[in-house]
């Protein structure tokens, strides 16, 4: 995927949760396009990744102020996000779906960015009685809130995907999904299941040619 389409500008991007399934996607994208020279990967741990473009700092989310960096940035993106098991309590898992994100927005703003691309998820509002879609929702809110010129928010269904851990019943729904996708037409059709690729390249193009203000991008317009 190329950038000419949208700019000219040679740009500097900063990334978060680029090591999930969503942001190795995205990752990838900017490392492979001639007008990215320089990529920053926020991240806890380091990955295995090496690229000449690449630079990877290991952080704590929780105190993202102490990073110093020389240049500012031109553009960010954000896929951090979790699961309730995974995060072992709603309270662990509203600290990185909600206040990590923040953080890390807060801190793109800090470093110059004006533009930012974040994953989100289908149905996310708040207030709302589901604790995912709340925290997504408040997430969101808290985040237009910051002020950034252009604030993008994807908004996906179910994504399909190589994970790097092993999630059963993920696993079965994903066959669930391709079996009868076909089945969800007309207004249940932003519930069809969608390639974790095809989500990240939808926003980097959206972000990339993004208006002024906030954008949502829905499931069934990606």
């Amino acid at each position: 995927m190329e950038f000419a389409s949208f700019t000219s500008k040679k740009m500097r991007i900063l990334i978060s949760g680029a090591t999930g399934l969503v942001g190795s996607h995205i990752l990838t994208e900017l490392l492979n396009d001639i007008r990215v020279t320089f990529v920053c990967s926020l991240l806890r741990t380091n990955s295995e990744i090496s690229h000449p473009k690449l630079s990877e700092v290991a952080v704590e989310f929780t105190s993202l102020e102490k990073i110093s960096f020389e240049s500012n940035f031109d553009m960010a993106f954000c896929c951090l996000g979790t699961t309730l098991k995974k995060a072992g309590s709603k309270v662990n898992q509203f600290e990185i779906d909600h206040n990590f994100v923040l953080n890390f927005s807060k801190f793109a703003k800090v470093k110059g960015v004006e533009t930012i691309g974040i994953v989100s998820s289908i149905g996310a509002k708040t207030p709302s009685s589901n604790f995912y879609l709340d925290t997504k929702g408040q997430m969101e809110l808290h985040t237009v809130e910051l002020g950034l010129e252009k604030t993008v928010f994807i908004r996906p269904s179910f994504l399909f995907g190589k994970r790097k851990e092993f999630r059963f019943w993920e696993k079965l729904g994903i066959g669930i999904m391709k079996a009868f996708g076909f089945l969800f037409i007309g207004s249940a059709k932003k519930y069809r299941g969608v390639e974790a690729k095809i989500v990240a390249q939808t926003l980097i193009r959206e972000t990339i040619n993004a208006k002024i203000g906030v954008t949502y991008i829905e499931s069934d317009a990606i």
